[in-house]
């Protein structure tokens, strides 16, 4: 089994993952806060 990163259960956002065709771009991975995506 090969893991990339270990990352917790939270929307992550970066790096090709996007969230409402926003934050894809950036150039590392990021934790959207709850307030963002309720």
């Amino acid at each position: 089994r090969y893991v990339g990163a270990h990352v917790p259960n939270a929307f992550v956002v970066g790096y090709g993952l996007d969230y409402a065709e926003r934050y894809r771009n950036l150039p590392y991975l990021g934790i959207l806060k709850p307030s963002v995506y309720e």
